[in-house]
């Protein structure tokens, strides 16, 4: 654990980071984000297009077998979809592409960004495929749009995650060959995702409430710093009302239908975050599109890190120190900062690497996932959607989102033009 005690990010005011300004990463000082901040919207001094947030829109999260029980991922994925066009007056028909991230993926659908987009109404010639990086899933979407966008294979790009978790079937397996009472294994398919994203013979069968244990104990976080932390993230989730980029979505209790437009919110806040539904998406354009819409903002740089399944790769110092690095900028830059919420010590973690207080007012100014819960593909984009508008064209933000496996993405964002 000491690598992310010593990683340097805790010196990102003037340490470790603080070199990406004069150091070996002054070329991405004085190339690409000198240029990115004040030149031209299309491209930047490398030749990389330059990629910018279009639009983006969300559903509401609803909670485990709450408000959106009885919608299916890519029913809230093309809900996410034509409100995100909508708000941003884009065509369908304009489209390179559409991506979408999914933690759990079956074969109904099985492609489910093409099915959502299918089912959206859009036209069948644009093309669609499905990502995964478990939680990371959605975030792991909008980069691949990035990384095609940057290299001019594309130029307008709608990317997110939806997940629909209270409608995961479960798993039986071995039923294939055999499907008698000594052979049949039935799982709950939300325990075994996480159990199975790592070897079982090398580090046991993992649960997240392990994780947050080991994350703890090596951190240094104690009992009292949990509860706090899961305590504020539901004091602010609070905030969560109708917002304008939200869709309203109809749901049913027993024989009332009434209308979610906003996000489900535990009533107890816990330390290991709990399951959830939702969608969100965004619209990545390049320079010379972006001309004729309306950007939200720029995404400057992405940090991808990964470390022990059993713990630290849930808070990967590498991949917070790699985007800053890009980006040549430090925490104290930071206007905002989202750090997914997949567990208590692991949120707690990061921010200590960071060196950022848990109390720091830029810090999940709504709360996060140990509210919510973690709707895992939809989860990184609904932190991007939220706070892009969050900014309202001022300032810079940073984005962890966590995976199991003990993987994350850090995105960092600048808002305006």
């Amino acid at each position: 654990m000491s690598g992310l005690q010593d990683s340097g990010l805790s010196g990102a005011r003037g340490g470790a980071v603080s070199g990406a300004r004069g150091g070996d990463m002054s070329v991405a000082r004085g190339g690409e984000v000198s240029e990115a901040r004040g030149g031209a919207v299309g491209r930047r001094e490398d030749g990389l297009s330059r990629v910018w947030i279009a639009g983006g829109a969300r559903t509401p999260l609803g909670g485990w077998d709450g408000g959106l029980k009885d919608y299916k991922e890519q029913g809230l994925a093309a809900a996410a979809m034509s409100l995100t066009l909508e708000r941003a007056g884009a065509a369908a028909g304009d489209l390179s592409e559409i991506i979408v991230g999914a933690a759990k993926q079956t074969s109904l659908p099985s492609n489910l960004a093409r099915y959502a987009m299918l089912e959206a109404g859009f036209p069948d010639t644009v093309p669609a495929y499905t990502a995964q990086r478990q939680s990371a899933s959605g975030l792991q979407a909008i980069v691949n749009g990035l990384w095609a966008i940057k290299s001019g294979l594309a130029d307008l790009i709608l990317a997110g995650g939806s997940e629909s978790m209270s409608r995961m079937p479960g798993e039986i397996h071995q039923a294939r060959y055999a499907f008698g009472p000594a052979s049949r294994l039935i799982f709950d398919p939300i325990a075994a995702q996480v159990a199975g994203a790592q070897p079982e013979a090398l580090y046991g069968r993992l649960t997240l409430e392990d994780v947050n244990s080991r994350l703890a104990e090596a951190g240094g976080i104690t009992a009292g710093e949990m509860e706090r932390f899961a305590a504020d993230s539901g004091r602010k989730a609070a905030s969560r009302t109708e917002r304008p980029w939200i869709c309203k979505l109809k749901t049913r209790r027993g024989k009332a239908v009434t209308t979610l437009a906003a996000d489900e919110v535990y009533s107890a806040p816990s330390l290991v975050a709990r399951p959830a539904d939702g969608a969100a998406m965004v619209l990545l354009a390049s320079g010379e599109r972006a001309k004729r819409l309306s950007p939200l903002g720029e995404i400057l740089a992405v940090g991808i890190g990964a470390g022990s399944p059993a713990g630290e790769g849930y808070a990967p110092a590498g991949a917070i120190s790699g985007a800053l690095g890009k980006a040549g900028l430090t925490q104290a830059d930071m206007a905002l900062i989202d750090i997914g919420e997949m567990t208590a010590a692991q949120a707690l973690v990061t921010l200590k690497a960071l060196g950022v207080s848990p109390a720091d007012s830029r810090v999940n100014i709504a709360g996060g996932g140990l509210a919510v819960g973690n709707p895992w593909g939809a989860s990184g984009p609904a932190q991007l959607v939220d706070m892009i508008y969050a900014l309202d064209g001022r300032g810079h933000g940073m984005i962890v989102t966590p995976a199991e496996g003990g993987q994350a993405i850090c995105l960092i964002i600048r808002a305006g033009v």
